[in-house]
């Protein structure tokens, strides 16, 4: 029984890990596009 368990709390551990993961890597992805932009704006002010 305790191994099942072990087991149901592993997956739903490896499951919240998974969930912050695609968060944060969405979250990343985000400031890259924002810091891009910001460059791409300052080229334009430099033109």
């Amino acid at each position: 029984m305790t191994v099942s368990s072990d087991l149901e709390e592993i997956s739903h551990l490896t499951y919240d890990f998974q969930l912050c993961f695609e968060f944060t890597r969405g979250f990343l992805f985000l400031c890259y596009l924002v810091s891009t932009d910001k460059e791409r704006d300052r080229d334009k002010v430099v033109k």
